[in-house]
């Protein structure tokens, strides 16, 4: 039976602490890493925590997930994990600092923030798809407070650009999902994904979306 180790949970909560933060709050399980970047701590911690994860029994991608992308790779930690390895950090702060913290708060809010991600990215790409766009780009693994990412750049004549991503803290997974509990009820579905970079200052992953009508037959996940 799957149980955690000391080493395994001392590793998560460094992850927590670290990488996630207060975004843990609101739905943020995850961080990321720039090709680049391969070489660094953050990525042989990260290796080491999906070693120890299954040296403990669980599966390959029970606690943490890893996922390459063009220009990257995601780390990310399982909902309940999070919530877990949150509570007992908070429990450690009450000792040394003689305060209280309302456990309910660590477990309700991020599990309501990603519920109502899933709600505004159905009635998004709902609306998308009545004005006839069956293909849009939104960002996920979002790592923003607020429903938006934006992208500033240069034309090559010089002129500034910006481009806005609708923005959400879920994951590719959680697709399935969105088409089983809403889309579906629209008469609509997911029927392809495709990752296509993580964008500037790590604030989220962009992705291609497609959209049928319910009863397509094909689709297509980009992972």
């Amino acid at each position: 039976m799957a149980e955690y180790s000391k080493d395994l949970l001392n590793m998560l909560s460094e992850f927590v602490i670290g990488e996630i933060g207060k975004g843990a709050l609101y739905g943020v399980t995850y961080t990321m890493i720039f090709n680049e970047e391969k070489n660094g701590s953050l990525y042989k911690r990260c290796k080491a925590i999906k070693q120890e994860a299954y040296n403990c029994g669980f599966g390959i991608d029970e606690v943490f997930r890893i996922f390459e992308v063009s220009n990257g790779l995601i780390f990310d930690m399982d909902m309940e994990t999070v919530k877990q390895v949150s509570a007992k950090i908070a429990e450690a702060i009450e000792t040394e600092e003689q305060i209280q913290i309302p456990k309910e708060y660590i477990y309700d809010q991020s599990s309501q923030r990603r519920r109502r991600d899933l709600i505004n990215l159905a009635k998004f790409l709902k609306r998308e798809y009545d004005k006839g766009n069956h293909d849009t780009e939104v960002a996920l693994y979002s790592r923003n407070m607020t429903g938006k990412i934006f992208v500033d750049g240069t034309w090559t004549d010089g002129s500034s650009i910006r481009i806005t991503y609708p923005a959400f803290a879920l994951r590719h997974w959680d697709m399935s999902t969105l088409n089983e509990k809403l889309l579906e009820k629209a008469n609509i579905k997911l029927t392809r994904i495709r990752p296509c970079e993580i964008l500037p200052r790590k604030t989220g992953v962009s992705f291609e979306f497609h959209v049928d009508p319910v009863d397509a037959n094909s689709s297509s996940w980009g992972f």
